[in-house]
């Protein structure tokens, strides 16, 4: 399997999900072409991270249009706002939702996934 990964890697809430989705992507080698938000790998708040994972982090960005093909899956981990560019044809976001009421432009950027994952029930019902 393939899948096309942007996530942020850094030391804030999202880029510690998306350092641990990546964890279990490497465990299940699986070929990413990783996309990280802002074009930075920060890991310097991951001290006890394996060498081998952090060189695949490195090659899965380096070698990332090697490897790109508009028929792979991308999983985007962001914020709704900021969540409407996409890379290939097929796009999953996974998002957290904190608010009780989305805007109408946060239900269109939903609606123009073709799957977003929330993750809570009060979230899930507010898309509804």
């Amino acid at each position: 399997m393939n899948l096309i990964a942007d996530i942020p890697i850094n030391d804030l809430s999202f880029g510690n999900v998306g350092v641990n989705i990546l964890r279990e992507l490497f465990k299940r080698e699986i070929k990413v072409s990783l996309f990280p938000r802002g074009n930075q790998q920060d890991l310097s708040a991951f001290n006890k991270l394996p060498e081998d994972f952090k060189k695949w982090i490195e090659q899965c960005a380096e070698y990332r249009l090697h490897n790109l093909d508009k028929d792979t899956p991308t999983l985007t981990l962001w914020h709704i706002n900021g969540a409407d560019r996409r890379i290939s044809a097929k796009q999953f976001l996974l998002t957290f939702y904190e608010l009780e009421t989305p805007t109408f432009i946060e239900k269109n950027i939903v609606n123009f996934q073709d799957h977003t994952f929330l993750t809570t029930p009060v979230a899930v019902n507010s898309f509804k």
